[in-house]
């Protein structure tokens, strides 16, 4: 499968030996649909026994007509998985399809840690998108609710404090100059992005800049922590945006 196969390439690199500094990107496909991967996968799980999200018919009564309008009519709803017994059977899918690439995940770290870079090198790990496993009549990723929008984002290596959480909204955007800073690298003064690295030294530090994410024209997610000065900020900034030129 491509992600097996994608995972001993990067093995296969990391067991090399280098006379200056590598970047390595490793992308792995799954979970992305379709949810094929091995029976054994499928076994960990009995979609009989899974933990349902929550889901109310009446949940999208009360939004707005653009709400309605930006939503994906075009992947399977809730109501079609109760009523065709699929939804413990696509719970199921989506979590074999995790385990098996978390397997990956584990074999290419493993590789990394016997490999003579073990201690110089910085790793990111993310996912570009959440998805809804029947939250709101859906199963999808385009829209902007918080089940689609929030991944995971994990940064260790050199320089980096352990086994710390960050609780304050930040953006995938943030990857790029969070590097430059970690390496040492001199700041790409064309960028809006803000480097997190304050926030990896001190999960507590203040952060007063919220998160945005955009589904289609005009449409904007805002994620910060209950500050209106932050969320008044970011829709100036999103503002700016829409009137930019091409």
């Amino acid at each position: 499968m491509p992600d097996y196969r994608t995972a001993h390439w990067a093995i296969e690199r990391l067991s090399r030996a280098y006379d200056t500094p590598f970047f390595l990107t490793v992308g792995f496909f799954r979970p992305h649909v379709p949810w094929h991967v091995p029976q054994k996968w499928f076994d960990l799980y009995d979609p009989e026994k899974l933990h349902k999200p929550p889901y109310s018919p009446a949940d999208m009564a009360d939004l707005p007509a653009i709400a309605l309008q930006i939503e994906s009519v075009f992947m399977p709803s809730t109501e079609w998985a109760i009523a065709n017994n699929q939804w413990g059977k696509a719970l199921q899918g989506y979590l074999a399809s995790i385990s098996f690439v978390d397997h990956y995940i584990g074999e290419v770290l493993k590789a990394l840690e016997a490999s003579p870079h073990a201690n110089n090198t910085i790793i990111v790990l993310w996912s570009d998108h959440g998805y809804r496993m029947g939250e709101k009549n859906r199963f999808a990723k385009q829209h902007l609710w918080e089940r689609a929008t929030k991944v995971p984002l994990i940064f260790a290596g050199p320089g980096i404090p352990k086994n710390k959480q960050v609780s304050a909204p930040v953006e995938l955007f943030s990857v790029y100059p969070t590097l430059t800073d970690l390496c040492g690298l001199p700041p790409n003064p064309h960028l809006e992005a803000r480097s997190i690295y304050p926030l990896l030294k001190n999960p507590g530090a203040n952060w007063t800049h919220p998160a945005i994410t955009t589904w289609g024209r005009n449409n904007h997610g805002i994620r910060a922590e209950n500050t209106i000065t932050s969320i008044t900020k970011m829709v100036r900034r999103a503002i700016r945006h829409e009137r930019r030129p091409e």
